[in-house]
């Protein structure tokens, strides 16, 4: 009778968890956009390289923002992220001057609104290519 009546809360915890993520709950690329807009570095470091990881092209436009971050082991993850992704880094390197780098990031702002960088597909990331690649477009997001 015990082990019956303790059954009840758990099984009800799991059916209100089913709910919310049935209903949109946090999912871990939301997770993801929302740490890269954390004010610790490391923790935005962490959500391009899990970005990256999980191939995110939904990040796409939170990476390209971290390009422009004023640290250094950010905007190395975030192109690292974007290169993983889209198999091209559009020229941009991470330790450029200023203006260098902004210049990059408009050009993958530009490839955004163009549709000109695709998705590496997994099975090419062996030889990743530059732009061209069929798969997932870059296109523009809100």
């Amino acid at each position: 009778m015990l082990r019956h009546a303790a059954a009840g809360p758990v099984l009800f915890s799991v059916a209100c968890l089913a709910l919310v993520l049935a209903a949109g709950g946090c999912s871990a690329s939301q997770a993801r956009l929302r740490a890269m807009e954390s004010p610790d570095p490391a923790q935005r470091a962490r959500a391009a390289v899990a970005a990256g990881q999980a191939r995110d092209t939904s990040a796409a436009h939170h990476l390209v923002g971290l390009l422009e971050d004023p640290d250094a082991g950010v905007r190395f993850c975030a192109i690292g992220a974007l290169k993983r992704i889209y198999g091209d880094d559009l020229g941009y390197r991470y330790f450029d001057p200023r203006a260098a780098r902004e210049a990059a990031a408009e050009r993958w702002r530009q490839a955004r609104r163009q549709g000109s960088v695709h998705a590496v597909a997994e099975r090419d990331e062996a030889s990743v290519h530059p732009r061209g690649v069929s798969g997932e477009s870059l296109g523009a997001s809100p």
